[in-house]
């Protein structure tokens, strides 16, 4: 049985259980807690809200495992007016019935998830930390426009996940967007609002292919040559009326050298005419702003060029295979030699190294992309895994790395060596776990890129790219 701190004023407490699990202790409330103002609860484990479990929140909630509600009033908090922090690594927020939570802190290591519509009254704060809505909808309740905070951190989205906000007067409303997915990290959308201010609007972050949900990006209004083949957005505006304008954001460097703003009509790609262009170099974020812009039900937007420059990025890799985004004709290259007969959409490399393709695009359009450095999965340097206990997290990182052996009992050292992406040695240290199944390892000034990881004793344990944001 593992102890659990905390400290606590309760008026009346029904059952408070803390039961022993295999992973992590659980905190089950089922019935009424009282928690002062300037007080803090800590709970080394899960949460559990039981059928009649209620909570009057004025203080703190320290969390380290993952939050479950199933009050069938469909509420926690009595009294909303304080704090629940996630502090542990790759938590839930879930069960049979959405909480409504004041203000949230996302804190700790790894991926914040929703597995339930959750909603949010006062500030979310994403410190450095991915919420993951998945296919879940995030409503901040409050029409406060400093409601979400982050330094580093963002919201992804899946097919059918939101990011929903309130506004309530003429402001510039950020919508932190971003995927970990391909490495992409932060890409946000602003929506200000002018005239009739007051409304609800709707967005999600799609980190694929738009033609992998109809929208194809191969079908374009000239004199559109090339559109984003990575990820688009969507949004809408559910209450309120009145044009707004709009800013959405991307990277020249890691998506692509775009000229051109564009959305999806009826059956394909047009440009956005009343538009502006703002070019920043990487890694700072470049973006196109759309002056009173009508929403649809909803807008699809994304990026588009219209003579793309030699070095676009539109190679992508899955299980060894290598894919052009798109394009008509095709040509690859390895080492910056023609390969013969590799002439389909995709290439199957028999070599590790540097690839290329030539490719020309409706509209009478031709290029060739930026290289792609390829290294075989599972047997290069890019995933050898002997020992699938081992986890390394969070992937892509920003200050730290986590390694965790999970339940198995390691007594001697290992040494974990850190090498850029020219080979060279840039971090090494000795790791032990006596005390515990998780190390930390500092990397905050790492500079953005590449880098591979080594875990080993006597013989090779793990080793892994990871993505420095």
């Amino acid at each position: 049985m593992k102890i659990i701190r905390y400290t606590i004023n309760i008026l009346v407490i029904l059952s408070i259980s803390f039961v022993g699990k295999t992973q992590s202790p659980l905190f089950y409330n089922q019935g009424d807690i009282y928690v002062a103002s300037g007080e803090n609860v800590f709970i080394q484990g899960d949460f559990q809200n039981a059928t009649n479990g209620q909570i009057a929140n004025y203080g703190t909630l320290h969390v380290s495992g993952d939050w479950e509600n199933n009050n069938s009033n469909n509420q926690v908090f009595t009294i909303n007016n304080g704090t629940v922090k996630l502090i542990g690594t790759n938590q839930a927020i879930g069960g049979s019935n959405t909480t409504c939570f004041y203000n949230l802190s996302l804190e700790g290591i790894g991926i914040k998830r929703l597995n339930i519509h959750t909603l949010i009254t006062g500030i979310l704060h994403l410190n450095d930390r991915e919420l993951a809505t998945q296919n879940n909808f995030l409503t901040i309740q409050g029409a406060d426009i400093n409601a979400i905070t982050r330094t580093s951190g963002y919201i992804s989205t899946e097919a059918n996940g939101l990011l929903i906000r309130n506004t309530n007067s003429s402001a510039q409303w950020l919508f932190p967007m971003g995927s970990a997915l391909h490495s992409l990290g932060y890409r946000p959308l602003i929506i200000e609002t002018v005239g009739s201010a007051a409304g609800t609007f709707e967005v999600s972050f799609q980190n694929q292919n738009p033609t992998s949900v109809g929208y194809d990006i191969q079908e374009h209004q000239l004199p559109i040559c090339l559109v984003n083949h990575k990820y688009f957005f969507t949004a809408k505006r559910t209450q309120g009326s009145g044009a707004t304008n709009l800013k959405y954001y991307y990277n020249l460097q890691n998506d692509g050298n775009f000229s051109l703003p564009t959305e999806w009509t009826a059956n394909q790609w047009e440009i956005v005419e009343n538009h502006s262009h703002t070019v920043n170099p990487s890694p700072n974020l470049s973006f196109f702003t759309l002056s009173n812009y009508s929403l649809a039900s909803p807008s699809i937007l994304t990026f588009a060029d219209s003579a793309p420059a030699n070095g676009t990025p539109i190679i992508y890799e899955l299980n060894n295979v290598l894919y052009a985004g798109q394009g008509n004709t095709f040509q690859w290259y390895y080492n910056g030699n023609s390969i013969p007969n590799a002439t389909q959409i995709s290439y199957t490399p028999a070599a590790e190294g540097n690839y290329s393709v030539y490719v020309s695009t409706s509209g009478e359009c031709a290029f060739m992309s930026a290289n792609y450095n390829f290294s075989f999965t599972g047997t290069g340097i890019e995933n050898i895994d002997n020992q699938s206990f081992i986890s390394i997290y969070p992937n892509p990182f920003l200050n730290s790395i986590t390694i965790d052996v999970g339940a198995v009992s390691i007594s001697e050292k290992l040494k974990c060596q850190l090498f850029n992406s020219t080979g060279k040695l840039v971090k090494e240290e000795m790791i032990e776990f006596n005390s515990g199944n998780q190390q930390t390892i500092s990397v905050e000034n790492f500079s953005s890129g590449l880098y591979f990881i080594k875990i080993f004793n006597n013989q090779l344990l793990i080793n892994k790219k990871l993505i420095k944001l």
